[in-house]
């Protein structure tokens, strides 16, 4: 599955037939059917039958809507109990949206790569729809409660696996992101700011424009203005090069993809 072999017909890259899909999708809400107490297939408790489900229908919910214009699987109105089966793995779950549970830009390259059932013919994708999760600092706290080495919350989690793997991330950066040609020197204070941004008292979530500022600060003290397409570069390799769950959790990645996000864009409003 992890090519996605199931989604193609016939060896030759083509996508099986959205009525194929349909057709599943109208099959699984009936089986949560089956148990009206819900919200899980068995009922109320989760369960052996949501982890088998999970992996097919996480990416269902990205990769679909990619291949068939128009097809939403959480789609509320056609299937509202497994609009309640998604949001029940994201809130009561707490090991399946900390750790578990992949991310819309993980499933969408995955789509995207020459592999298994698309003939090795890669194709190139919209931006997927990354929709609000229902899991939040609480589930977090729920999942990291009693595991040593891990952040008290998701931001610090991602600040954390940045520090312990600085070496390879500034490796990888001056080596492999071909956008631009820059030192190891660049690239390590353009990670280091990003670590200290995710340690900052003020949060991207809760008060933005107050972190923003920070943020905005920090690149003007560190960087000179022709370094900031750099930073740039930096930044938007590192949202690329990370693969959810492997790397780290859809929460932290979360966290992740939005510091890397706004620093990129702050920097290249820096930019000479």
């Amino acid at each position: 599955s992890a090519r996605t072999a199931f989604l193609f017909r016939g060896g030759a890259g083509v996508p099986a037939p959205r009525s194929a899909f349909e057709e599943t999708l109208d099959r699984v809400e009936a089986l949560l059917g089956s148990h009206p107490e819900g919200p899980f297939f068995m009922g109320r408790g989760f369960g052996a039958v949501d982890c088998a489900w999970a992996p097919f229908l996480e990416r269902y919910a990205v990769q679909l809507p990619l291949m068939h214009s128009g097809l939403r699987v959480r789609d509320r109105a056609r299937r509202p109990r497994l609009g309640d089966w998604f949001e029940a793995m994201e809130a009561q779950v707490p090991s399946y949206a900390s750790r578990v549970q992949g991310s819309a830009h993980t499933w969408a390259a995955v789509l995207a790569s020459a592999g298994y059932g698309n003939a090795g013919n890669a194709r190139a994708y919209q931006t997927p729809e990354v929709l609000p999760s229902m899991a939040d600092n609480q589930t977090w706290l729920k999942f990291s409660h009693g595991r040593s080495g891990m952040g008290r919350t998701p931001k610090e989690e991602v600040a954390m696996r940045m520090w312990r793997n600085r070496e390879a991330l500034v490796r990888d950066g001056t080596s492999k992101c071909t956008a631009r040609s820059m030192s190891t020197d660049v690239v390590d204070r353009a990670l280091r700011l990003c670590v200290h941004s995710l340690t900052l008292e003020s949060d991207l979530g809760e008060n933005a424009e107050e972190a923003e500022a920070s943020i905005t600060g920090m690149l003007v003290e560190s960087f000179t203005p022709t370094e900031m397409l750099d930073v740039v570069a930096v930044m938007n390799f590192n949202i690329r090069r990370v693969c959810v769950p492997r790397d780290m959790g859809n929460l932290p990645a979360r966290q992740w993809e939005l510091y890397l996000a706004t620093i990129s864009k702050l920097a290249e409003g820096l930019a000479e």
